[in-house]
């Protein structure tokens, strides 16, 4: 097996190349994935604290949702406190960059009636901000409205819920739009 080809899979979230492999070699594609990403994950970590500081510059433009660094796709951001700004979050090697506030990270629509934000009663902080063109969806943690400091990558796991409820009304975080710019 090619191991820098499965990083790279993994990375880009090849998911039919894992059930193809799987079926080949008699295991879970589900457990593979899983278990090849979780492990894959500290050294991207290890691997972009070098860059982060480039990207958390205000001058640093990266205009897709994909880490910059490590390429995995984006489904989480946070909204500062100081200044309603965006930044999207890589769980993979846990790089935040800046992005629109107003814009769907999957098709680019920046048509403000077609951009929405849902919020589940009780629980402010934590949104949905999903796009009526494309579908698309991205769980957002808004510090504005909860603890100014939290880790994105917790939560992110504590938000599931939102993940099913953004499932359950139609949107997905796994559209496939060529464009992918913010």
């Amino acid at each position: 097996m090619d191991f820098g080809e499965i990083a790279s899979r993994v990375i880009n979230e090849d998911y039919k190349f894992f059930e193809e492999l799987s079926a080949a070699k008699g295991f879970s594609s589900e457990l593979a994935y899983f278990l090849l990403d979780h492990a894959l994950r500290p050294f991207l970590r290890c691997y972009a604290l070098p860059y982060q500081l480039t990207v958390a510059q205000e001058d640093f433009h990266w205009e897709m949702s994909i880490c910059p660094i490590c390429g995995s796709p984006a489904n989480f951001s946070r909204v500062r406190a100081e200044d309603g700004q965006r930044f999207l979050f890589c769980e993979h090697c846990f790089t935040e960059w800046r992005s629109k506030y107003l814009s769907c990270i999957y098709c680019g629509n920046t048509e403000p009636n077609t951009i929405k934000y849902l919020m589940v009663e009780g629980d402010d902080a934590h949104q949905l901000f999903v796009c009526e063109k494309c579908k698309g969806y991205l769980k957002t943690f808004d510090e504005r409205k909860g603890r100014m400091k939290t880790d994105l990558f917790i939560a992110g796991i504590e938000t599931v819920y939102l993940d099913l409820i953004a499932e359950e009304e139609g949107y997905t975080n796994k559209t496939e739009n060529e464009r992918n710019l913010n």
